[in-house]
């Protein structure tokens, strides 16, 4: 996973060079790089978790969407894992995560968004295996 991870970091530096001339932070324009560098990217990933994390929350974080692309993140682990997200910790670094991913975005900062995404993705096989996906914390 961390070989996919580093290409898909490359290519968006290499992406991030050509739309560093503009000032601007232009979300079509970002969308546009997206969806041509996305099905090469994407074929690369092994991990259907970590592929479905990236195709969906990269958009949501494009248009700056913080609860959308939290909502396609946990939708992805219960598409994929089968498990209903209810740790707080989780679902709380989550969010951090996310909104890193979008003042990187602001920032025209492209392979810290994507690293912002990694961490999600590495944060989620965590949980997992660890079982704590699914709780919730009581008092």
């Amino acid at each position: 996973m961390k070989k996919q991870v580093f290409t898909f970091i490359i290519a968006l530096t290499l992406c991030n060079v050509t739309l560093a001339q503009n000032t601007q932070f232009d979300p079509a324009l970002v969308t546009m790089g997206w969806v041509l560098l996305s099905p090469e990217i994407l074929k690369r990933i092994n991990d259907p978790l970590t592929k479905e994390i990236i195709s969906k929350a990269i958009p949501k974080i494009i248009n700056q969407d913080a609860k959308g692309a939290t909502f396609e993140i946990t939708d992805a682990i219960y598409r994929i894992k089968k498990i209903k997200v209810g740790n707080k910790a989780f679902l709380s670094q989550l969010e951090i995560n996310v909104n890193e991913a979008i003042k990187s975005i602001r920032l025209n900062d492209i392979p810290n968004a994507v690293g912002s995404l990694a961490k999600t993705a590495s944060y989620t096989e965590f949980y997992f295996k660890s079982g704590t996906l699914d709780k919730v914390a009581t008092k």
